[in-house]
């Protein structure tokens, strides 16, 4: 990575997941960054697919880019939430998470994201 670029940092959400799980992250990336000049992060949402999805208690999120879309993370962040389980069989959410982590600095989960990474074979 060069010194004078943020790290991508992508957190994925998507419906039912568990708000804290991806605001906690994406708060503390954003604050870091507000912290130290140059901006050491840029942090994104990002959606399986186009379009809100609706978080935990149905709290609207639109993520700004897709698995089609997103830049290359640096790092990346899965949360859990109960919206993990359908996501197990998706079988282009796994290889994109599979291909991302394989690139990525660091590729982390909150909860049952942890879900998510060993259905992509990374646990």
């Amino acid at each position: 990575m060069a010194a004078d670029r943020p790290r991508t940092v992508a957190i994925l959400v998507f419906d039912e997941v568990e708000v804290l799980d991806f605001a906690g992250p994406y708060e503390v990336f954003n604050v870091a960054s507000e912290l130290k000049k140059p901006s050491p992060f840029f942090v994104l949402a990002l959606g399986v697919s186009p379009g809100p999805v609706l978080a935990r208690g149905r709290l609207p999120v639109t993520p700004r880019y897709t698995i089609a879309d997103c830049p290359r993370p640096d790092i990346l962040v899965i949360p859990g939430g109960s919206g993990t389980r359908p996501l197990l069989g998706h079988e282009a959410l796994l290889r994109w998470i599979a291909e991302s982590a394989a690139n990525a600095e660091l590729c982390l989960s909150v909860c049952t994201g942890a879900l998510l990474l060993a259905a992509a074979g990374l646990l």
